[in-house]
């Protein structure tokens, strides 16, 4: 984690496998997260209106992948990052995450993830990562 403390994993469950319709294979994750609202990066990013930042919600993805992956992995590619609503630690403490990877022949992964409370959606992302 490069933000000790920034966040915790809950529940992980997973992988749900599906072959689709092209003949790859695709596994599914899910994972609930606890923020923590009192972590100083919220001092800068805003103190007394705190907001995780966009970058730390692209890091918690990186980081979630490895973890599933079991090494660490390299962001390569992000082909779209879509911030769609604000995620106030305070308010959304409590953040679920849908991860979905397909691997390629050259050792690469291709993944689509958002996070999420309930209805409001705070990231799309799809993106490529490799092995370190």
């Amino acid at each position: 984690m490069v933000l000790k403390d920034f966040y915790k994993v809950l529940h992980r469950s997973g992988p749900e496998e599906e072959i689709l319709r092209t003949g790859i294979p695709e596994e599914s994750y899910r994972f609930t997260l606890e923020l923590n609202p009192a972590h100083p990066v919220y001092e800068g990013h805003f103190s007394g209106n705190p907001v995780v930042p966009g970058v730390c919600q692209v890091q918690m993805i990186s980081e979630m992948v490895s973890e599933i992956k079991g090494c660490a992995l390299r962001l390569m590619q992000a082909d779209t990052i879509k911030f769609l609503s604000l995620m106030v630690p305070v308010k959304n403490r409590f953040v679920d995450a849908m991860l979905r990877i397909r691997y390629a022949g050259n050792g690469e992964l291709s993944v689509n993830a958002t996070l999420h409370e309930g209805e409001i959606v705070f990231i799309k992302f799809k993106g490529v990562f490799r092995e370190e």
